[in-house]
């Protein structure tokens, strides 16, 4: 993915511009990160320690997304969408 898709998606979920701590933000920033990781293990098949890291990085983006579904449904149907995270 570009790094200008990645800016559009990320400004059009931020809440005001200096947000970085919102659950919708952090969710976008988590996902390009995995999704980063797995083209690198694609290269580095054997790269155990980063595995670790991005296996704590899913686990955290999936607290975040739990949050969001629990208090926010609606806005988690559109992120799921949006980041084409589920089918």
């Amino acid at each position: 993915m570009n790094s200008e898709l990645k800016l559009d998606i990320i400004n059009s979920l931020k809440l005001h511009d200096a947000d970085s701590g919102s659950v919708q933000y952090q969710i976008t920033s988590l996902t390009f990160q995995i999704n980063d990781l797995m083209d690198h293990f694609k290269l580095h098949n054997h790269d155990y320690s980063g595995k670790r890291g991005l296996l704590k990085k899913v686990t955290r983006r999936r607290k975040y997304l739990d949050y969001l579904k629990a208090h926010d449904h609606e806005f988690y149907l559109k992120l799921i969408e949006k980041l084409n995270l589920r089918k």
